[in-house]
């Protein structure tokens, strides 16, 4: 069963979690043939390779057709995985949610409208949409402007109570455990919040209090659509401080206007393209709210544990890879990447990974044979470097593959060592 942030939200977080996926645990070699050995020896001194001295490797190679290995090197190793965690939290989105879930972010009201005025407090309220004023999709710039414009339609001019921002269905915590005082300064260390507006953002730069500037922002559009507010602006980041109700069996104040986000598949694609730490942030705070209840990345990280009962499971302080504390290993990216394989949500989280020598996906591997057919997710930070996903072999076997590099002297050495792995993974042929 699908998970719907709809106006019955408690009813759906009273459902059990589905479970697609079933464990998958690599098996030997099975008496391994002259081709896989001399593959075994290949990877290996691509591992060995120049500039890798000191790196600490963990890979492993399966096929997803015969169901052995052909490849492990430290496969159990825990490693600090870089973005290659956002695998873990875009299979967990789609597990739970499904490639057509849509956030939903709602005007709502707690009085009458009366001569072109409503008699109450505006309510605004998020629910962890990543898209809102975005830009990255059809309509998603303008939102703000398109709920205000909503609201005059309905002729309403003037707003006799408050504009009030509700962060609420989130943790009210902006960021994770892990994150360094100079990613807090980029766009890539952006805060975490239920209302997000711009991918919090302005100027380039993280703001310092999302749900109030979502509130300030929408103000302004709701002045650009002629409607006034007579109160000032309140921000409500606590569930206890929340009037919009969507704590307990629905909303209580009057649905005004809905905006509902992209499809989750096109938003997982941005997430494993682009990389996008604030998207897949979000995703697995939306994950913990519905599987577990509570929109925190606590709560995300024990969703995805329970996704891969009986397999190991990464250790996860945020959904992003962000967190240098954040852990996985070789073995555990596998897996996943064959359960996902055989899901229902298997081709739209294959899809959602970069092909190799494209100028629009993962831009490496050009003119070899895992161009056009390799497909994978990079990690990269200070000295770690990770590449996982899935490659079509020369005999036209499917392998799914993980290889994450830490303590790397020159993250360029620990690329090349991945193209060539890659590579070499699309010539092997048994």
């Amino acid at each position: 069963m699908k998970r719907l942030l709809t106006l019955s939200l408690a009813a759906a977080l009273a459902c059990g979690a589905p479970s697609h996926a079933q464990s998958f645990a690599p098996g030997g070699h099975g008496g391994a043939s002259s081709a896989s050995a001399e593959l075994e020896g290949d990877l290996r001194a691509i591992l060995r390779g120049p500039g890798l001295d000191g790196a600490r490797h963990g890979a492993l190679v399966v096929s997803l057709d015969r169901g052995d290995t052909l490849f492990s090197w430290n496969a159990d190793a825990s490693l600090t995985p870089a973005s290659n965690l956002k695998l873990f939290s875009t299979a967990a989105a789609l597990h739970y949610l499904g490639a057509d879930f849509r956030w939903s972010t709602y005007l709502l009201a707690d009085g009458e409208v009366s001569g072109g005025v409503l008699q109450g407090d505006l309510v605004l309220f998020g629910t962890g949409d990543p898209t809102l004023g975005s830009g990255r999709f059809p309509g998603t710039a303008r939102a703000l402007d398109a709920l205000a414009d909503s609201l005059r339609a309905r002729g309403i001019r003037q707003v006799a109570g408050t504009l009030v921002a509700d962060g609420s269905f989130f943790d009210p915590r902006l960021r994770a455990e892990g994150w360094t005082a100079e990613d807090l300064r980029q766009w890539y260390g952006a805060p975490v919040s239920a209302l997000v507006t711009g991918e919090n953002l302005a100027g380039g730069r993280p703001v310092d209090e999302p749900v109030r500037v979502a509130g300030e922002r929408f103000r302004a559009a709701l002045n650009r659509a002629g409607i006034s507010v007579r109160g000032g602006l309140r921000v409500v980041r606590e569930p206890a401080r929340s009037s919009a109700g969507f704590h307990g069996p629905g909303p209580t104040g009057r649905v005004l206007a809905v905006h509902r986000s992209p499809p989750l598949g096109e938003v997982v694609r941005v997430i494993n393209h682009v990389s996008h730490n604030l998207f897949a942030d979000e995703a697995l705070r939306t994950v913990g709210r519905v599987a577990g209840g509570q929109g925190s990345f606590a709560a995300g990280e024990r969703a995805v544990a329970q996704m891969l009962a009986g397999s190991a499971a990464p250790r996860m302080l945020d959904g992003s890879g962000l967190s240098r504390l954040d852990r996985a290993s070789a073995r555990a990216v596998v897996d996943l990447l064959v359960r996902m394989a055989r899901s229902p949500e298997g081709a739209a989280f294959r899809t959602s990974l970069p092909v190799a020598g494209s100028q629009t996906g993962l831009r490496r591997m050009y003119a070899t044979d895992a161009a056009g057919n390799l497909r994978a997710k990079t990690g990269t930070l200070a000295t770690v470097s990770a590449l996982s996903g899935y490659v079509t072999a020369a005999n036209g076997e499917r392998l799914a593959f993980s290889i994450i590099a830490n303590g790397v002297g020159r993250t360029s050495a620990a690329k090349e060592a991945e193209n060539r792995f890659g590579a070499r993974l699309a010539r092997f042929r048994r």
